[in-house]
């Protein structure tokens, strides 16, 4: 998704934390093409979520492409124990 403004992803951040809320979740993931936003990890205080924002490099080499994919990947696993973890 491209960003509308350089200001960041404001209201996809509210948008993903009205999810993770109502889905009982305590982070969250927005994934952007690099070049939009920078890695950043939004703590929403009140509320006791995490969102991470992270870029996904698009323009290098097709194994670069999936080294990234791989970290994403090993971080949303992280995020799932995490919430089993919470949850029992």
């Amino acid at each position: 998704k491209r960003l509308a403004t350089a200001g960041g992803p404001n209201a996809d951040v509210y948008q993903v934390l009205a999810y993770a809320t109502a889905l009982g979740l305590a982070e969250s993931l927005l994934i952007y093409a690099a070049g939009e936003t920078d890695m950043i990890n939004h703590t929403v205080r009140n509320a006791g979520v995490t969102i991470y924002v992270r870029p996904l490099h698009l323009a290098g080499s097709e194994v670069a492409i999936l080294h990234e994919i791989h970290e994403l990947a090993d971080l949303i696993r992280a995020m799932a124990r995490r919430q089993v973890r919470r949850a029992a």
